[in-house]
């Protein structure tokens, strides 16, 4: 698995996730399972930097366009 999450996409993904989560814990019922896994998928595809969605629709914050329109990997 080649990485596809990078730069602000992670980080983002870590801080909804992490908030996610803390409301999960905090809300009872079926509405806080539900945020906590959420939380738990987003913290997981920001520490492995993968995502399976991006993946699927081809899409990858880890490349740069460069002015020649080349994808460098970083």
């Amino acid at each position: 698995m080649a990485a596809n999450v990078c730069g602000r996409e992670k980080t983002a993904r870590w801080i909804v996730g992490i908030i996610l989560f803390v409301a999960g814990i905090v809300v009872a019922g079926t509405a806080g399972w539900i945020m906590g896994i959420g939380g738990v998928v987003l913290i997981l595809t920001a520490m492995f930097s993968y995502c399976p969605v991006n993946a699927m629709f081809h899409r990858n914050t880890c490349m740069v366009r460069t002015p020649g329109n080349r994808d460098i990997d970083i």
